[in-house]
């Protein structure tokens, strides 16, 4: 039981200190400061990445997505795959900044305003 548990730790620590490096790849020349936040970036480097792949393969593994690419299945350049990329990029953004607003002051503002 404990060599199952620490293989699992270690299974987490290694894809942890991958993805955080590929985090800190990313986002070069940018770094954490602070003890605190490279313990926040590598603890949080595999939950984020798995949600991250989770609505990556929402957006394009759906049925609309699966129907378009049948439709240009042939073709390599298609305005129609290109629109639902632009759409699907477009909702998530809006998603976010919704997000973003709702849990800052700004979504207690419009609430206080209009809630």
């Amino acid at each position: 039981m404990i060599t199952r548990i620490l293989r699992i730790f270690g299974l987490y620590l290694a894809f942890s200190v991958l993805f955080g490096l590929g985090w800190l790849l990313d986002s070069y020349p940018e770094h954490p400061h602070t003890p605190i936040s490279w313990i926040i970036l590598f603890v949080l480097a595999v939950p984020v990445t798995l949600i991250a792949e989770l609505v990556g393969h929402s957006l394009f593994r759906n049925p609309i997505a699966r129907g378009i690419e049948q439709r240009t299945r042939g073709k390599m350049i298609s305005m129609q795959r290109m629109a639902y990329a632009l759409c699907a990029l477009l909702r998530f953004i809006a998603f976010g900044i919704l997000a973003i607003i709702a849990v800052t002051d700004g979504g207690l503002a419009l609430w206080q305003r209009f809630g």
